[in-house]
């Protein structure tokens, strides 16, 4: 029977024995923060809360073209506006809080309304014409590859607010 564990060897005159080693670097508990794929599946969820309702009330209510700037700019705001609020009143969006998981500041309190901005200024992106929606996907896609390479899943836009999503 062998004890992978080394054992002190030293002798009995009760010195103590060395500590034990440091853990390895890069050890952290991936599992207490919203991975990736979590966290995109909150963002449909929140979509689909936002989206629809915005899209019945500018379409049917305020008859905007969908294809139109002012239906663009109107969406980017309550989405911004959406996540914004919840996020500093509740601890995270209807989405997040679905699939358990928090949006904290690194002190694990709610973030403020300006560090929630801070987190989600990018949504805004979509107002621009033309170019807009691909630089939407871009800090979509670099936001995606910053989570996915961080050992807390802190994406620059987490990173830039003080934020951290928790997996509860």
């Amino acid at each position: 029977m062998s004890n992978d564990t080394p054992s002190w060897s030293g002798d009995d005159s009760g010195a103590t024995p060395p500590p034990p080693p440091p853990p390895p670097s890069g050890t952290a508990r991936t599992d207490a923060y919203g991975g990736l794929g979590k966290r995109f599946g909150a963002r449909i969820i929140d979509a689909l809360i936002v989206g629809i309702p915005v899209g019945i009330l500018l379409l049917l209510v305020l008859d905007l073209d969908a294809r139109g700037i002012v239906y663009s700019a109107l969406a980017a705001v309550a989405n911004l506006a959406y996540f914004v609020w919840l996020e500093s009143s509740q601890g995270g969006t209807l989405g997040k809080r679905m699939l358990g998981m928090s949006v904290a500041s690194e002190a694990g309190v709610n973030l403020t309304a300006e560090q929630s901005f801070k987190r989600n200024w990018w949504l805004l992106l979509g107002v621009i014409p033309v170019i807009g929606p691909l630089a939407s996907l871009g800090v979509t896609i670099y936001i995606a590859v910053t989570i996915s390479s961080d050992d807390r899943n802190q994406g620059f836009h987490d990173k830039m607010a003080d934020a951290l999503v928790l997996d509860r």
